[in-house]
């Protein structure tokens, strides 16, 4: 698991008997979370870490490196597919205030005159840039909340970081930091104010320096993933201009070039093993969230110019739900390093995405068939089937899903929906 988490590094030698001696918190964390394949123990220790967090910071006013990295290793693999609540928001709120109390957010500068100030350790650097990564990932996948501002002191701490590489994977850290610097200005870019295509040639610029420094990405599933989910978001600035006004001309080249960048990430995405699903960090589902959505607006877009049966030969929207169902429901039946996993929580998510596919073929059905190529005399109209299918939740996944897709699309996505599992609210932490 710590393939993606390059924010915590601990020693190899270091025993759990330390741990609990030294980093108590962050031990409590890392069982948390290795708990995976049992889900309501998961959900148990979920309850009781949010417990134990919530009365060190607020009733003891502990500000340390322990719950720092703690939260960081929760918030990584606190996925919205098993137990996501806004305390994941809060904790990170939390930890970004602990960082402003104790100046790990900035430089240290020194009491008087002739003393020499303190210098942040490598450790307290990645916390810091940690906060940072999580938060803009919260920001750019979600539309969750804001992420934290990216500093001049983070810059230094990265610069540390690259030039001491105390850890192999501190060089992995900056290339992530860095990539995740571009989405974070590729999202947050005002289209009203400029032509998409002037800020894409600067964020296309970008991203080829990064590539050409980055020694892990080849490697890298996660780094592969990464960059393509940049691109997506680079390539998505001129879907997002015609979605918002319809009178805007259609740049079929940058619509073909994000289904092309969609198509190249699923293809990454589904050489996942499924048994990894439940290994990967949330990075990687959040990325993945935006990749489909972007594809159900191209799936839902209806302007002069664009080709649906061109995208279906491409990218088949309704293959691709059931592909990710099918993912999803293998990975219920999956075993992880042998041990048996007792966690329905994709199995859940495998019914929703068909309910969608539902949903999708009884709004856009005939456009569907057309774009496949579907004689006009064939198309009859049809209503979903949804036998077998979960009663339609109070989610993203209802008739209105597919009829939100404008500039105020995200507002109108709860990513919060119950799936069944014990709340982890503020009510259960007493």
């Amino acid at each position: 698991m710590s393939g993606g988490m390059p924010f915590v590094v601990l020693s190899p030698s270091l025993t759990a008997h330390e741990m609990f001696s030294t980093k108590p918190a962050l031990l409590r964390a890392i069982t948390t979370v290795a708990m995976f394949h049992d889900l309501p123990r998961q959900q148990t220790q979920v309850r009781e870490l949010i417990r134990d967090l919530s009365d060190r910071i607020m009733m003891k006013g502990e500000k340390s490196i322990d719950v720092l990295q703690a939260i960081i290793v929760f918030v990584t693999w606190a996925h919205p597919h098993m137990f996501w609540s806004q305390q994941v928001t809060n904790l990170l709120h939390l930890a970004t205030a602990i960082t402003i109390d104790t100046s790990l957010d900035r430089n240290l500068q020194p009491a008087c005159f002739n003393v020499t100030p303190r210098t942040h350790s490598m450790e307290e650097n990645r916390i810091l840039l940690g906060l940072f990564y999580l938060s803009s990932t919260l920001s750019s996948s979600f539309r969750k909340i804001d992420a934290t501002p990216f500093t001049r002191h983070m810059e230094i701490c990265l610069n540390n970081l690259e030039h001491n590489r105390e850890c192999d994977s501190d060089i992995f850290l900056v290339q992530t930091v860095r990539l995740q610097r571009v989405i974070e200005s590729i999202h947050t870019t005002n289209p009203s104010s400029a032509p998409a295509k002037i800020y894409r040639k600067a964020f296309q610029a970008d991203l080829a320096r990064l590539r050409q420094s980055d020694p892990y990405m080849e490697d890298s599933t996660f780094l592969r993933l990464h960059y393509l989910s940049a691109e997506i978001q680079m390539w998505e600035l001129s879907l997002n201009e015609v979605v918002e006004d319809t009178g805007k001309p259609l740049s079929s080249v940058d619509l073909y070039s994000l289904v092309s960048a969609i198509k190249a990430f699923l293809d990454v995405f589904f050489s996942i093993p499924t048994s990894a699903y439940l290994l990967a960090p949330f990075a990687v589902f959040g990325q993945f969230a935006h990749a489909f959505i972007a594809l159900t607006k191209l799936a839902s877009l209806d302007v002069d110019g664009w080709d649906l049966a061109t995208l279906n030969h491409e990218v088949n929207f309704l293959e691709v739900i059931e592909e990710t169902a099918r993912r999803f429901d293998e990975t219920v039946r999956s075993f992880v390093d042998g041990i048996a996993v007792d966690n329905d929580a994709f199995g859940k998510w495998a019914q929703r995405v068909r309910y969608m596919k539902g949903v999708y073929e009884s709004k856009f059905g005939d456009d569907q068939e057309q774009g496949q190529g579907t004689q006009p005399n064939e198309k009859l109209p049809r209503t979903p089937d949804n036998t077998g299918h979960p009663t339609p939740p109070d989610d993203i996944l209802n008739v209105d899903f597919f009829s939100s897709l404008d500039a105020d699309f995200w507002s109108a996505v709860d990513f919060t929906t119950d799936l069944g599992f014990p709340a982890t609210d503020a009510s259960l932490v007493q």
